[in-house]
């Protein structure tokens, strides 16, 4: 599924998106940060495996620094989906998806410029129409350096 913040766009097709973010400080060392998101994607050619889909959905992140290098971290998504069945405009031929996913990690910045992540995380759509791949839970490792 492609959704807002997925980092590939469809192939065939054209898609809308807004989002209003926010940052909170609690003193200096914690942070919760959200963002509620809408948009809609619609598919060019018939046949294409993305039907036609309109979504929303809020995010929310939780941090706290422990000295200057190390940011344990959890977040929520929350996405729901009305996808079109490819049966005409009325609503009945539109189906709902909800999509959780939590995820819990740790950041640790070794320098300035470089940074490595590691998260886990745990996702769980609620109203798929296969139950044989809804829930799912990932392990990453990541890092980050900014070239000067």
């Amino acid at each position: 599924d492609y959704g807002y913040g997925d980092t590939e766009a469809p192939s065939a097709g054209s898609a809308r998106a807004a989002a209003v973010s926010w940052r909170t400080l609690f003193g200096s060392d914690a942070r919760l940060s959200g963002q509620l998101f809408l948009g809609d994607e619609s598919a060019r050619e018939p046949g294409t495996a993305l039907l036609p889909r309109r979504y929303y959905g809020l995010l929310l992140e939780g941090r706290y620094m422990l000295g200057r290098e190390h940011a344990p971290f959890a977040s929520l998504r929350w996405q729901r989906s009305d996808i079109d069945n490819g049966n005409g405009d009325s609503s009945a031929d539109w189906r709902r998806e909800s999509e959780s996913r939590f995820a819990a990690g740790w950041n640790w910045q070794i320098r300035s410029d470089w940074g490595v992540r590691a998260e886990a995380s745990y996702r769980f759509l609620e109203d798929a129409p296969e139950l044989t791949d809804t829930d799912r839970t990932r392990f990453g490792v990541s890092t980050q350096y900014g070239f000067r």
